[in-house]
């Protein structure tokens, strides 16, 4: 008994056994927990990254594709009258358009309504601009690039 109460603390445990040293154990639970707050450092960006395309994908799928020129079946306007609203309005705002590429369309169907963007020629910051339509009465607001 007295030679028990002489060892020190851990003496019987199995890291003792096998001669690793306190300090040694200690270390290799600090460079444990390291790891293991590294791997939930990762798993949380994943997890962040996976979380965005999700949102991504769910909030394009609301926008309908279709052929140039055709009416999306229960739409009030044509992609070319949409086209045609969105000039006027980015006209009015006094964008020239000719500074700018051909339009994007997209219909947004949930919220009924048109989107189009114009990219500008030149490629720099907030060079671009989008007008969305409201397809039953086609009210115009215009959105500026930042």
């Amino acid at each position: 008994m007295i030679e028990q109460a002489n060892k020190p603390p851990g003496a019987n445990s199995r890291h003792a056994r096998h001669g690793w040293s306190g300090s040694l154990e200690v270390a290799a639970v600090a460079q444990a927990e390291r790891s293991a707050k590294s791997a939930m450092i990762i798993l949380r960006c994943d997890t962040l990254a996976l979380f965005a395309a999700l949102l991504i994908m769910v909030g394009c799928s609301h926008a309908i594709q279709f052929e140039s020129g055709a009416r999306p079946t229960g739409t009030h306007l044509t992609e070319v009258e949409a086209i045609r609203i969105a000039d006027q309005a980015a006209e009015r705002d006094g964008r020239h358009l000719s500074e700018y590429k051909p339009p994007k369309v997209r219909y947004y169907m949930q919220d009924k309504i048109w989107s189009v963007f114009f990219d500008g020629e030149v490629s720099t910051v907030g060079n671009h601009f989008w007008v969305t339509i409201d397809d039953q009465t086609g009210a115009t607001q215009m959105h500026r690039g930042r």
